[in-house]
């Protein structure tokens, strides 16, 4: 190493290697139930949380019945 090669500040490098300064990153939301990142979380009538639009799939309710 000579005398010219003066590492980058600490900041300089977090921003080259995730987008963003130190502390600064956004935050992943995750589901309660699964664990996956995910977009909606869908919660029951008392607001307790039941699954999110990766572990919880939507069906018709005529499907439903018509299928027992």
């Amino acid at each position: 190493m000579s005398r010219w090669d003066v590492p980058d500040h600490p900041v300089i490098v977090a921003c080259e290697r995730t987008g963003y300064p130190p502390g600064m990153e956004p935050k992943a939301y995750t589901c309660p139930i699964c664990g996956e990142e995910c977009e909606t979380v869908y919660l029951n009538f008392v607001r307790e949380p039941v699954g999110c639009d990766v572990c919880l799939t939507a069906k018709d309710v005529y499907d439903y019945y018509e299928e027992e």
